[in-house]
Parts: structure tokens; C-alpha cells; sequence
């Protein structure tokens, strides 16, 4: 069983995902940490690199505070300079940005294994996430 880290400012989403763990569709998630933005999320990383760590990061492009482009520039950061943070793979993009700018950007960094557009369905995004997980 796995932990996720959902890094995302659209609460509905986030239900979202909590309803299909709690309906079995994603069946390797022990566990569901959310952050708002990614400061939030950072944050919480800093203060578990020493502790249990995610086991994959989903987030998303667009977000008040420190939007996913800061954040994975700040988490790559932090990949350099604790190596633990290698073993937190993988890291999906999951947005509602169909701008092909954005995916360049995103395809371009090396440890984001996925681009996910949040208009898919709720069952092809459980089984995308599946894939992330297994």
C-alpha cells in the first residue's frame, strides 16, 4: 500500500479522489496527504525528509501561492540536496491546462513521469493513478 501526496487547489478534485479510494478504485492508496498549493506542500516534504515520505506526487500547474512550475523546481532542489527524495517517484502533473506550452515545460523535467488533463473521467484518472502508484 502506498501514500500520495495531491498538491491541488481544487477541493472538489481532491473529493474526488477521496471518493474513489473510498470506493475502492484505487486499491494500492493507504494513504491520501492534500496540500492546497505548493508551498503547503514543500513544506510538509522539509518536514518529513527524515520521516515517512510519499510514495508519489500528483500536482497541478495552476494554484494561488506557489503554482507547479515553482514547486517542481523547489522539490528538484530538494532532490539534489537530499537524495531520499530520488525514492519519491513518480510525479504526475494532473491539470486542467490544455496549453501546449505548459506540457513542453512539464515533458522537459526529467522525474514527471505523467501529464494528466482533469477532463478525463473519474475511472480513466483512478486507473492513471493506479499505474502512477503501482
Amino acid at each position: 500500500m502506498k501514500t500520495a501526496l495531491f498538491i491541488d487547489d481544487d477541493e472538489h478534485y481532491l473529493y474526488i479522489i477521496q471518493r474513489l479510494k473510498k470506493r475502492g478504485l484505487i486499491p494500492n492508496l493507504k494513504e491520501i496527504i492534500t496540500a492546497l498549493d505548493g508551498k503547503i506542500a514543500l513544506d510538509y516534504i522539509i518536514e518529513h525528509i527524515d520521516k515517512e515520505l510519499p510514495d508519489s506526487i500528483f500536482v497541478d500547474i495552476n494554484m494561488p501561492v506557489m503554482d507547479g512550475h515553482t514547486f517542481l523546481t523547489h522539490f528538484n532542489e530538494l532532490r539534489n540536496k537530499y537524495k531520499v527524495l530520488e525514492k519519491v517517484v513518480p510525479i504526475a502533473v494532473v491539470t486542467s491546462s490544455t496549453s501546449e506550452r505548459d506540457k513542453e515545460k512539464i515533458d522537459s523535467i526529467n522525474f514527471v513521469k505523467d501529464y494528466l488533463v482533469k477532463d478525463i473521467d473519474m475511472i480513466k484518472l483512478a486507473e492513471k493513478i493506479n499505474e502512477s502508484l503501482a
